[in-house]
């Protein structure tokens, strides 16, 4: 039970980011306690589901993915999860170097794909709800106990991590790299703990430490898009940060470190800051402008004002269409009638003016109704049929009696 739960976990939040991960590939490693993910490829659309609908992974790969559970002895183990080799390169989307069409299918595309995201993590948190309504109170509280043991003992471990983001036409490349991060589960001390020892906290305490090794910021000379001529505008700094949870005591407390064994030192000349700037202007307008073309600002400003009528609005249309969808009407009244062209037009105006977030949840609430629907129907279905059948046995034996 808690081996599919973890698998279908997994899915949920690494296939939408990273190629080729499927359920044959998860099954056996989770299953055994010991899983092993190489060589993954990130895919172009990933920032944009995480809400950077702007951006675009150029190249993107993941060396090693590695997670340990041990599952015989998981009330007094640790789970330890690890991350080599992050290596990404980014751009924007609107680098004037595609036709506007292109640039705004891409993102119509990428908006599409973060709201189903949004409604598979919707649909699973529903499935846990309902789940956790129906255990007995006992299995319940075990499940909580043991979800925060886990949740005391797990190490997450980020190693030779690099994100660089690179503009051709612009002239501009920067990267952020460091080559450790360490989310380490401690107790009240925050001392850090050895392979083999469990922590043990109080009630639902939680404390954590957050280790950063050597982060730094490199930029290229002004007007070169290199990274190989970059040099360090922030030098590698480290820090630790300190986070503690208590529930009981209504605390949540966060100390921050800073440590570097030589002094830190942002530098930064005259023309690679009025460069950054203009750059940094250049693609604020040109986002602007393509969003301008996907939403107009007359239009815009009557989203925003009216944002509960315009969401109930768009709900409205994407229940028709999916109703027309699953030919569930086809009635001449205009609740049963197919989409007109201005009403999916307006249709299409609101999935680009409002947000991914918000579109996610109205989708899900029409959908259930839907789904509902669907499963009425089906059951009538079932049911006239089986009258017919039994219609048709009862006149046969009628006649055989009369014969």
């Amino acid at each position: 039970m808690l081996e599919s739960a973890l698998e279908q976990l997994l899915l949920q939040f690494l296939a939408p980011y990273v190629d080729g991960i499927s359920k044959d590939k998860l099954h056996l490693g989770v299953f055994s306690g010991s899983l092993d993910l190489r060589d993954l490829k990130v895919k172009p659309d990933a920032l944009a589901l995480l809400g950077w609908e702007g951006l675009r992974v150029r190249s993107g790969s993941i060396k090693l993915i590695k997670l340990a559970v041990p599952w015989s002895k998981l009330y007094t183990g640790k789970v330890k999860a690890s991350i080599e080799c992050l290596h990404l390169e980014v751009e924007n989307i609107a680098d004037g170097t595609k036709q506007v069409c292109e640039a705004l299918a891409e993102m119509r595309a990428a908006k599409q794909k973060a709201i189903e995201v949004r409604m598979d993590q919707l649909r699973e948190q529903a499935q846990v709800v309902e789940d956790g309504d129906a255990a007995v109170g006992k299995q319940k509280g075990y499940g909580v106990r043991l979800a925060r043991k886990v949740l005391n003992n797990i190490t997450v471990i980020l190693s030779d991590v690099s994100i660089s983001f690179l503009d051709s036409r612009k002239g501009l490349a920067c990267g952020l790299e460091f080559p450790s991060l360490d989310v380490l589960s401690t107790d009240q001390t925050f001392r850090e703990r050895q392979e083999t020892e469990v922590v043990q906290n109080q009630g639902l305490s939680m404390y954590k430490l957050l280790r950063l090794r050597e982060l730094g910021i490199r930029m290229s000379p002004a007007g070169s898009s290199a990274l190989s001529k970059a040099e360090y505008v922030l030098s590698p700094i480290s820090a630790s940060l300190q986070l503690a949870h208590e529930p009981t005591n209504q605390l949540l407390r966060v100390r921050l470190e800073v440590a570097t064994e030589a002094q830190a030192e942002v530098v930064l000349t005259r023309s690679q800051v009025k460069h950054l700037r203009s750059v940094q202007a250049e693609v604020a307008q040109e986002v602007q402008r393509l969003h301008e073309l996907l939403v107009p600002p007359g239009d815009e400003k009557n989203i925003s004002e009216n944002a509960a009528a315009t969401l109930s609005d768009y709900g409205r249309l994407y229940e028709r269409s999916l109703l027309q969808e699953w030919q569930l009407v086809g009635g001449e009244n205009d609740a049963e009638a197919p989409l007109q062209p201005r009403e999916l037009e307006r249709k299409q105006l609101l999935e680009d003016g409002l947000s991914s977030r918000l579109l996610a949840r109205e989708r899900w609430k029409v959908r259930r109704k839907v789904e509902a629907v669907n499963e009425e129907v089906a059951r009538r279905q079932t049911d006239l049929e089986t009258s017919r059948l039994e219609e048709t046995r009862r006149g046969r034996g009628g006649l055989l009696a009369r014969f």
